[in-house]
């Protein structure tokens, strides 16, 4: 939906139900929802489906936001027991304006029992893309994740923001979730620079509120597999939190690479601790935090790590070039 003038819509865009034995099936050519200049009234998830197999086929995410502003009351998505799948791009892609404040319940995407494979990201906040929420991004429950080219679970592109004011985590992944990524991916970019970004486009950001991890890992297993892949990469941008930004409880994340880097003059802050907390499960990491050594800045408030009943595992706690140093107070 695209018009001079935002419109006000009311009711959802669909809800799709089958049975665990005769399940409904959705094929497309295009996205499922593409959403410009419009308010969106309804409290309940846009788009609703259990026992569903939706698939597109085309060269479109499964939902975009781009053109005119986009308001919403309450979530974009609830998926039960369904599974889908984007060939060549994102679940859902925020290359405009899109605002998310009301008293619809739930995170924005929820997932349930179900399998979500894409050609690239999950989610992405484009050059353009402008998200603001008053709930997490994303949690999911029993969910399988695939994402099948070099992209990374969660990516803000240079010149993107995203502002979420929530205590609810971010990303929430609990209850045996998988997410599976080519060897060595990050999971988190924030500040990617998409081919064909033009000179001078402004540093992306993503700024949490109201105390809210930005990850949650819960009763899982997060393996990134061998190679350089970090939890959260941060390129000549900047990221802040009112909670922390890892929280895992009886979760086991292993990866290769540190869990933090910042490149290119990044900033993280916390301004609330722990920084990363554990409580059951472990962490296998090269480092916590890494840097290419081009003032970057960690300002970090509270301890970095708060373990309870955790196996920890690690080369060194920081890996900054020589005559280098990660600033924090």
């Amino acid at each position: 939906m695209d018009a001079g003038n935002p419109i006000e819509q009311g009711g959802v865009a669909l809800i799709a139900t089958g049975t665990a034995s005769a399940r409904s099936t959705i094929a497309l050519g295009g996205g499922l929802a593409v959403l410009g200049g419009v308010n969106l009234t309804d409290l309940n998830p846009q788009v609703q489906v259990t026992n569903t197999g939706v698939t597109e086929h085309g060269f479109s995410s499964l939902i975009e936001i781009a053109g005119l502003p986009v308001t919403a009351k309450g979530p974009l998505l609830n998926s039960i027991a369904s599974t889908l799948t984007v060939d060549r791009k994102r679940l859902l892609e925020v290359d405009g304006s899109f605002a998310v404040n009301g008293l619809g319940p739930g995170p924005l995407l929820r997932f349930d029992g179900s399998t979500v494979s894409t050609g690239s990201e999950i989610v992405l906040v484009g050059s353009a893309g402008r998200l603001t929420l008053d709930r997490g991004l994303i949690d999911a429950a029993g969910t399988k994740f695939f994402t099948s080219t070099f992209d990374t679970f969660f990516t803000v592109a240079r010149g993107g923001s995203l502002t979420a004011s929530t205590a609810d985590p971010f990303i929430r992944l609990a209850n045996a979730t998988t997410v599976t990524m080519l060897a060595g991916e990050d999971f988190i970019h924030v500040g990617i620079e998409p081919s064909g970004t033009p000179p001078g486009t402004p540093r992306a950001s993503l700024n949490l509120s109201g105390g809210g991890p930005l990850l949650k890992l819960q009763a899982m297993n997060l393996d990134l597999g061998p190679g350089p892949g970090v939890l959260l990469r941060v390129t000549e941008s900047d990221v802040s939190t009112a909670g922390s930004l890892l929280d895992m409880v009886n979760a086991n994340l292993s990866l290769t690479g540190p869990v933090l880097r910042t490149e290119s003059g990044s900033t993280i802050t916390t301004t609330a601790g722990p920084v990363i907390r554990i409580s059951g499960g472990s962490l296998k990491a090269d480092v916590l935090a890494g840097t290419d050594g081009a003032h970057n800045l960690l300002n970090l408030t509270g301890p970095v790590l708060d373990l309870t009943n955790t196996n920890v595992t690690l080369r060194r706690v920081s890996d900054e070039p020589a005559g280098r140093r990660i600033s924090s107070p």
